[in-house]
């Protein structure tokens, strides 16, 4: 981060943009004050994940933390949630079941193109 920032410039912003649980791990790793220092980090909500976990950690860290002003070193960006699974997508396809508006159609043309994930009854 101390290199992007002699490239950036000292008055550019950083931003992580990660998941709130990513941005849970980071607040365990040594000297979280010390990466909040370096970057923004922007934490971006789940579904299925509680953010009074991610609350209690920052505020553990002290005020000024977490907020949606800019001088703010944690803020949440609240995600609608759509609970899209890879595994939920091949367990739908080897069904039989469509895909459509869970993938880019760009998949969805690759996938059936290819033939992917097609049970042999299917076939």
């Amino acid at each position: 981060m101390q290199c992007l920032a002699s490239v950036l410039g000292s008055d550019a912003g950083v931003f992580f943009v990660t998941g709130a649980d990513a941005v849970l791990d980071i607040l365990t790793w040594k000297d979280p004050p010390g990466v909040l220092e370096l970057c923004t980090l922007i934490a971006a909500t789940r579904p299925g994940f509680d953010l009074s976990r991610l609350s209690a950690a920052l505020a553990s860290l002290g005020p000024g933390v977490v907020g949606p002003g800019p001088d703010s070193r944690v803020q949440i960006m609240e995600v609608p949630g759509l609970d899209i699974s890879s595994s939920m997508i091949r367990a739908r396809l080897l069904a039989g079941l469509p895909v459509r508006y869970l993938v880019p159609d760009t998949v969805c043309q690759l996938i059936e193109k290819s033939g992917e994930y097609r049970s042999p009854n299917q076939a």
